[in-house]
């Protein structure tokens, strides 16, 4: 148990989690759909991450699901602690307000990416 302590930690410490914000002239539900077909598609392997997008009365939430066999006692955010990856985009005047967190991700530039190419109004 001492040893997936001090591994998590490491893990932590290494790669960190990040919350970000962007801005965009794209509406919400444009920028979270392509966030979304963004990450189903970032993995290195042929099969399709898990991502669920939801609409709720603030925003639209895109996240990346976590695994069944995920550690329950790990805690990845005080926002969405059961999502590793997850995004809010929300409607603005000018377009849309992205906040993007990740959390113990060893490999994160193809999903940070994602979030920066989906804020610009080229598809």
């Amino acid at each position: 148990m001492l040893k997936s302590v001090v591994t998590l930690c490491a893990m932590v410490f290494i790669n960190g989690c990040a919350t970000k914000n962007y801005n965009s002239s794209r509406s919400a539900i444009e920028v979270s759909e392509c966030i979304a077909a963004g990450w189903r598609k970032s993995a290195y392997s042929e099969v399709e991450v898990p991502v669920s997008i939801t609409r709720t009365e603030q925003c639209y939430f895109v996240g990346v699901e976590l695994h069944p066999t995920f550690p329950s006692l790990v805690v990845t955010g005080t926002d969405h602690p059961f999502y590793a990856v997850w995004a809010e985009v929300r409607d603005a005047p000018q377009g849309s307000s992205t906040k993007y967190h990740r959390a113990y991700q060893f490999s994160h530039g193809v999903i940070d990416r994602v979030v920066v190419d989906c804020q610009s109004s080229k598809e």
